[in-house]
């Protein structure tokens, strides 16, 4: 299985201390994509780099973006699947 480590730096040009929303749900979108392809494509995701980058960039008051990052991931799960047939 190859494993592919998950680049913080590509989401970092856009990042401040906390992401402003437009921003956020750009690179939120751009993460889920990645996230909701790691079985699909056979790779493994750096979970320790995934957590410093939702750190640095989501308030932690922001309720709402652990049901948006599940939805967003659901989504590209879907998508994958609806390749494959």
């Amino acid at each position: 299985m190859l494993k592919l480590a998950f680049i913080v730096s590509v989401f970092a040009g856009s990042a401040t201390a906390k992401t402003d929303p437009v921003t956020l749900m750009q690179n939120t979108s751009d993460l889920t994509a990645i996230i909701g392809s790691e079985e699909f494509c056979g790779y493994t995701l750096d979970q320790p780099s995934i957590e410093q980058w939702m750190l640095q960039n989501v308030q932690a008051d922001d309720a709402g973006f652990a049901s948006t990052l599940n939805l967003l991931i659901s989504g590209q799960m879907v998508q994958n699947q609806q390749m494959s047939r």
